[in-house]
């Protein structure tokens, strides 16, 4: 999507590669050990640089290992529950929690739904039982047909099920609405302001990266682009139609300290959680 305007601000071209597998550690590990020329940069997210690092001592790369390049977009993990569920609001949905038996799903063990789910159960003194999936279609089919009673998913993920009336939401992680969707109000409120504290957390982010020790005026030249792309109103239109929102911009060094957070953020809920690495 942002590249063939990031290749018109830097007047070269991008090529744009797809290396999936591992959680996203084997894209990650290549940009970890590529050359420091800027040439070859890659995508960080809240799974990456995150989740991975909390949940796991033996990752091929370490958040160190990279120079950050800016902080591109967010979306709200949301809270959602069967159309059929008799749990019509965020406050008895946190009753319900409390009453102990119910079940939620997520794409795998240490995921950010998996550990969403963990902080809100912490932060009721109750629990609930976490069911993980390895393929994507099955969990929301499973979700959708009340197999599990409730789980928390990045927006984009869940959005067209929620617009087809086939799950409800009860809440978001964002302390703020998405942007550009005029059906904001079918998510809930923020369930900051229901008591969740920190929950906005867990948002569910993605920024450019370079490899440590790329040139600091090369990590400033492409900061400006992305920056530049992301005014562009057809990527605007992408990106805030599918539930993100576009973060004001920002150096390199707000993203590096955003960053150092959200590995603090995800450390300490991994640890009370008792996840554990699959």
């Amino acid at each position: 999507m942002l590249g063939p305007e990031v290749s018109a601000q830097l007047r070269q071209p991008v090529v744009v590669e797809n290396k999936p597998g591992a959680g996203g550690s084997l894209g990650t590990t290549l940009i970890a050990r590529a050359k420091n020329d800027g040439y070859t940069i890659g995508v960080a997210g809240s799974a990456t640089f995150g989740v991975n690092p909390a949940m796991q001592n033996n990752l091929p790369y370490a958040v160190a290992d990279f120079s950050p390049i800016i902080k591109l977009a967010s979306t709200s993990n949301v809270l959602v529950v069967p159309a059929q569920s008799k749990v019509a609001n965020a406050q008895e949905f946190l009753a319900s929690l409390k009453s102990g038996a119910l079940r939620y799903n997520s794409l795998g063990n240490g995921t950010t739904a998996h550990l969403a789910g963990a902080l809100v159960a912490r932060q009721a003194n109750a629990t609930a039982d976490h069911i993980p999936y390895k393929n994507a279609g099955e969990m929301i089919t499973a979700l959708v047909s009340a197999q599990v009673d409730f789980a928390f998913q990045p927006l984009p993920a869940v959005l067209s099920q929620i617009r087809g009336g086939k799950l409800r939401a009860l809440g978001v992680s964002n302390t703020t609405p998405p942007k550009a969707l005029s059906e904001a109000a079918l998510l809930g409120p923020a369930l900051a302001t229901i008591g969740v504290k920190d929950f906005e957390k867990a948002n569910v982010w993605f920024g450019m990266v370079a490899p440590k020790g790329t040139p600091r005026d090369v990590l400033q030249a492409l900061n400006r682009a992305f920056a530049a792309a992301l005014t562009k109103p057809e990527i605007q239109d992408k990106l805030l139609g599918s539930g993100y929102d576009i973060d004001p911009p920002a150096s390199a060094e707000a993203f590096e300290q955003f960053v150092a957070d959200q590995r603090n953020f995800w450390v300490d809920l991994v640890r009370v959680s008792g996840a554990r690495a699959e």
